[in-house]
């Protein structure tokens, strides 16, 4: 049998709602020792936010990190996946789509 996802991923992936402040998140990503939090919003999975995303936001001149919001700052519409795919073809997309 192939190697699904389910095989690979992190089980129970640490999340962050849309709507708390990207100084949550970062406090939560260096508690946690990770660089990508989930975020999510009344439909479920609403985007991504890294430690880079963050490190860009927080140089635009202005910006309050503890006045903004995740969903400014995160990647929206990430690429998802079911547990049960099989992870050859998801490795692909990736690595196509960078």
């Amino acid at each position: 049998m192939s190697t699904r996802v389910r095989d690979v991923m992190s089980p129970d992936p640490i999340t962050i709602d849309h709507g708390l402040s990207v100084l949550d998140a970062q406090r939560r990503m260096h508690q946690s020792g990770i660089r990508h939090l989930v975020v999510t919003g009344p439909g479920g999975v609403a985007g991504l936010i890294s430690d880079r995303d963050i490190g860009v936001i927080s140089l635009i001149s202005g910006v309050n990190l503890e006045k903004t919001t995740v969903s400014i700052a995160a990647t929206q519409n990430p690429y998802l996946v079911a547990p049960d795919d099989p992870l050859k073809p998801v490795v692909q997309k990736m690595v196509e789509d960078k």
